[in-house]
C-alpha cells in the first residue's frame, strides 16, 4: 500500500432494486473525437466533458488535443470503445466526466447505499509508457477517493484506490492510498487482453471492494457516510523524478456501468479468469451460439451489463453446447462458464 495524491457522469434510471447511473457501451457514438473543448466546460458526445492538460514545466513534449478522447471501433465482441491517449511528457492529465452523480446519489432509493462500478479494460501491448488508466469516485471536495482502480501501462499492475486510515502505522495518515490486490503482492494482468474489473463503495460501512482477474479484496475505507459526488475516467502521466515519462500510453475502456444497490452484486462472480478457456461462435450472433470448452461444462450463465441473469443452463459431461439467444434483446452480455468451480467469462454481442 502506498500513499498517492490524485488529481465526474450521470442520469438515473432504475430496474428492480438496482438503480443505474451509467450504462455505456459506446455503440451509438460517432467514431472520432468525443468533443472539442478541453476545459471541461462544453459537453461533447452524449454529454461527456473532457479535460486535457500537460501540467506545468518541465513537460517533455506537448500532447494535449481533442483527439486525446476518441470513440474507436476495435471489432470483435467489443465493437465501439472509448480510447484515451495519455501525455507523452512527464506531466499531464486526461479526464472525462459527466455531471449529475451527486443528484443521482441523493435521490436514490432508500437502502441502496452501495455504489458499484464495473468496466472492461484493455491491458494494451508492451510499452515503456508510465501512463496510468484510472476510474475513480470522489467526494464533493475532490480530496477523498471513495473507491476506484488504477492500471499502470508499463508494468500491467492493477491496484485498488481508496480513502483509508493508516494513522496507526509509523508515519501513516488518513488519505488516499493505492492497494496491492494480490494475496500477497501485486496483480499483473496479461498484455493485449480485455478484462472486466470492478469496485464498490459502501456508504454505510465505508468498506471498499475490488474484484477482477485473480483478485477479490475488501478494505475498511475511512469515508463512512461520505456522499459520492464525482466520477472520473482518466489517464495520468504516472511520471516520477527517477523515471520521467516520455511515451504516450493509450487506454481503452468499454461497457462502463455505475449503479446503486442494497447488497453486493459486483461482477456476479468471486473472480474473473484473465484468459477465457472456452470458445464462443459465432460472436456477434443473432439466434444460436455454440460454446466449446477444453473440459466438461458444469454450468453456463449469461448476465446483462446491469448484472441481471438472462440465461442459465446446467450440463453433465458435455464439452460443447448450444445456447439459443434469439429471445434476448440486442446488446452486450457477459457469459460465465463454470467448469467444476473454475469460472471464466467472455463478452457476447447479440445482434
Amino acid at each position: 500500500m502506498r500513499k498517492i495524491l490524485l488529481s465526474a457522469f450521470v442520469l438515473a434510471t432504475s430496474f428492480a432494486s438496482a438503480q443505474i447511473a451509467v450504462d455505456e457501451n459506446f455503440e451509438n457514438y460517432v467514431l472520432g473525437n468525443i468533443g472539442t473543448d478541453l476545459t471541461g466546460a462544453t459537453p461533447g458526445q452524449y454529454m461527456w466533458l473532457t479535460t486535457s492538460n500537460n501540467g506545468t514545466a518541465p513537460t517533455t513534449t506537448t500532447n494535449s488535443d481533442a483527439s486525446n478522447f476518441q470513440v474507436a471501433n476495435v471489432g470483435g465482441a467489443n465493437g465501439n470503445i472509448l480510447q484515451i491517449t495519455g501525455a507523452n511528457g512527464d506531466k499531464g492529465t486526461r479526464l472525462m466526466t459527466r455531471n449529475g452523480l451527486n443528484t443521482f446519489w441523493t435521490t436514490r432509493t432508500a437502502g441502496n447505499n452501495i455504489l458499484e462500478g464495473e468496466f472492461d479494460l484493455y491491458t494494451g501491448p508492451t510499452t515503456t509508457s508510465t501512463n496510468a488508466a484510472r476510474v475513480l469516485i470522489y467526494d464533493a471536495t475532490t480530496t477523498k477517493i471513495l473507491a476506484g482502480l488504477s492500471f499502470s501501462m508499463n508494468t500491467k499492475i492493477i491496484s485498488g484506490v481508496a480513502y483509508y486510515d493508516n494513522s496507526a502505522a509509523a508515519g501513516g495518515s488518513i488519505t488516499n492510498y493505492l492497494f496491492n490486490l494480490g494475496a500477497p503482492g501485486t496483480i499483473t494482468l496479461t498484455a493485449d487482453t480485455w478484462v472486466r474489473v470492478g469496485f464498490s463503495f459502501n456508504y454505510t460501512t465505508g468498506d471498499v471492494i475490488w474484484k477482477g482477474p485473480g483478485f477479490n479484496v475488501t478494505v475498511p475505507g475511512a469515508a463512512i457516510g461520505v456522499d459520492p459526488d464525482k466520477a472520473y475516467v482518466m489517464v495520468v502521466s504516472g511520471s516520477t523524478a527517477a523515471a520521467p515519462n516520455s511515451v504516450a500510453g493509450i487506454a481503452k475502456f468499454d461497457n462502463i456501468v455505475l449503479r446503486a444497490v442494497a447488497t453486493d452484486s459486483l461482477l456476479k462472480v468471486e473472480s474473473i479468469a484473465v484468459n477465457p478457456s472456452f470458445a464462443v461462435y459465432p460472436n456477434p450472433a443473432s439466434d444460436v451460439i455454440t460454446v466449446s470448452n477444453a473440459t466438461a461444462l458444469s454450468n453456463i450463465t449469461m448476465n446483462d451489463l446491469n448484472g441481471r441473469t438472462v440465461k442459465s443452463q446446467n450440463f453433465v459431461g458435455q464439452n460443447e453446447a448450444t445456447i439459443n439467444i434469439a429471445d434476448l434483446s440486442a446488446g452486450v452480455y457477459i457469459m460465465t462458464v463454470n467448469n467444476d468451480g473454475v469460472k471464466s467469462t467472455q463478452k457476447i454481442i447479440k445482434n
